[in-house]
């Protein structure tokens, strides 16, 4: 029992996070901050799968998550798939250091969380609609924000 207790205290942090060259993004899309829509894409097959995953608190506090089965237009050109995974469900309890959801992001602000955890890592995201028979699928996205770093 004490185990688990102490296990339930150790929490993410920026310094933590920033060892890391990869972070994960929970997206349950079950909260007034969480938003799931489909690209209209036009006529290219380019646009055909493209998802934007949004965490919005106001017009200031905004990130958006974006998956293509590409992640540009060269890529596209060349035939090589944006990267995604599969893993046992068992990965959210192993990597839950390293994986984010919009409460940490309400709780440690959108800037600091982009400027400290997101930008100039690798991102993937687990999009909890997408986890069945105890598989997830994690895809790379890319980040979209209105922050600059100085």
């Amino acid at each position: 029992m004490l185990i688990l207790f102490s296990n339930k205290c150790i929490s993410q942090s920026f310094s933590e996070l920033k060892k890391t060259d990869t972070v994960y993004i929970y997206f349950k899309n079950d909260s007034e901050f969480e938003k799931r829509y489909k690209s209209i894409g036009g006529e290219s097959k380019f646009y055909e799968n493209h998802l934007f995953y949004s965490f919005v608190l106001d017009s200031v506090s905004t990130i958006i998550f974006t998956y293509n089965d590409y992640m540009n237009s060269d890529d596209y050109e060349k035939g090589i798939k944006t990267d995604f995974k599969i893993f046992k469900k068992s990965f959210l309890r192993r990597n839950k250091d390293i994986i984010l959801d919009i409460d940490f992001f309400l709780k440690n602000g959108f800037k600091e969380t982009y400027m400290n955890a997101l930008h100039g890592k690798i991102i993937y995201l687990i999009d909890s609609s997408e986890i069945k028979n105890r598989k997830i699928k994690i895809k790379q996205v890319k980040v979209i924000s209105n922050y600059l770093e100085l």
